[in-house]
């Protein structure tokens, strides 16, 4: 698969889930990590499941209406994103969607920043395993606030 190249913000959207994680004091066992390709801005989203329904709240509420629809979405094959609730949603908003090869999730900007929260979490978090929830929002402005390589500049 060839790498992924955006022409601007919001013109693809790269989706990831991390977990499960230990269940968190609030309940959330998983994260959804969102990354624009341009830009690579990252927006971190704490999740009690990893369903579609949960992931299109995220993205309704939050993600669209202060960031902004993009034009295509890339994620994996996970069954959160081969439903036909997932499918129509995106068709109505007109997002096309896009997925990695099965066997290439690498084709993903997600899986890179995935290892980067990873690390940073077990850094931080040291023993005390179920305060990651508590720290992602450090984590998002740690790596929002980092210069990339490829853009020279933080997001």
């Amino acid at each position: 698969m060839h790498h992924v190249i955006s022409e601007r913000p919001n013109d693809i959207l790269c989706l990831d889930l991390m977990g499960p994680l230990p269940v968190s004091r609030g309940g959330a066992t998983q994260l959804l990590v969102t990354v624009d390709t341009f830009s690579k801005f990252v927006k971190l989203y704490l999740l009690r499941r990893a369903t579609t329904k949960a992931i299109l709240n995220k993205l309704q509420n939050d993600y669209f209406p202060n960031y902004g629809t993009p034009q295509k979405i890339l994620s994996d094959n996970g069954t959160q994103f081969r439903s036909q609730t997932w499918v129509s949603v995106l068709e109505s908003a007109n997002i096309k969607h896009i997925r990695t090869c099965v066997y290439h999730p690498q084709g993903n900007m997600t899986e890179r920043v995935n290892r980067e929260i990873g690390r940073i979490l077990r850094a931080i978090c040291h023993m005390k395993h179920t305060k990651w929830a508590t720290m992602t929002a450090q984590v998002e402005v740690w790596l929002n606030q980092a210069v990339h390589k490829s853009t020279g500049t933080p997001p």
